[in-house]
């Protein structure tokens, strides 16, 4: 049976399948094409001739690139609506329907996943994790990355063009789900803004969790955005220049689970 999580997210991502990956493909979205995913590639070791599994792959975005690295790719999303629009973008990789918590492949199965903005709603990490460690053949690597959780447990003190960085703390140990409202590129996104829930975690439950289910960090990031930012939204821009909005790891397996 789904969990309430899973059914959340598969909801979410359905609904917006096509508006959200018009928006991907077109590198609108400020937060993921300047910020997220260019820390996250970088962290990424050599993947020619590996075998990667792009967890949360929504419609292709990651595994193309991937791919384009000399990747053996498989991507696995909770969205059927996600998972069709990639298998229509993206060939030579094989996707599929499928849960975190219960992953559709063999033990020892991958050199390499990576899971970027997918922890955040996931809200038994540790049976997460468990899964990831259980695909991942020895010395394997996970690059994942989410919500920075401090800056996650604030909000803007100001609303409008005055002091956008003046942010004002909620209960950052109070851990559990969280609603937000996406704000989308109105051009790509339409003008309804979307309901989202993801899950707050602290930097502890998160590192313990890593460490308790058999991986050690290897490296770390406060996700900084690119130069090319600058130009395609100077506001965001001067927000996360100021703000870690992400963060990004790479860990590695030490031992099976």
């Amino acid at each position: 049976m789904a969990r309430s999580d899973e059914i959340s997210a598969r909801r979410t991502y359905d609904k917006i399948a096509e508006r959200y990956h018009n928006a991907r493909a077109n590198k609108v979205l400020f937060f993921n094409e300047f910020l997220e995913m260019p820390a996250t590639l970088s962290l990424l070791p050599k993947l020619k001739g590996k075998k990667v599994l792009d967890i949360g792959c929504g419609s292709g975005i990651y595994a193309t690139k991937l791919k384009q690295k000399g990747a053996r790719v498989c991507g696995v999303d909770i969205s059927p609506r996600m998972i069709s629009i990639a298998k229509q973008e993206v060939s030579g990789v094989d996707f599929k329907v499928g849960s975190v918590y219960k992953l559709p492949y063999l033990n020892k199965s991958f050199d390499i996943a990576v899971a970027p903005l997918v922890i955040d709603y996931v809200t038994d990490i540790d049976r997460a994790l468990y899964e990831v460690n259980r695909v991942l053949r020895d010395n394997g690597s996970l690059i994942f990355s989410l919500p920075n959780p401090v800056t996650q447990s604030t909000e803007r003190l100001h609303k409008g063009r005055v002091a956008e960085t003046s942010r004002v703390f909620h209960d950052y140990f109070k851990e559990g789900m969280r609603k937000q409202l996406w704000n989308y590129d109105r051009k790509s996104l339409g003008r309804k803004r979307v309901s989202v829930s993801t899950m707050h975690i602290t930097y502890q439950t998160l590192i313990q969790s890593i460490l308790r289910n058999g991986f050690v960090i290897e490296d770390y990031i406060d996700v900084y955005p690119i130069s090319a930012g600058k130009k395609s939204d100077p506001k965001a821009y001067a927000l996360t220049s100021k703000v870690p909005w992400f963060c990004a790891f790479r860990v590695r397996k030490t031992n099976d689970r």
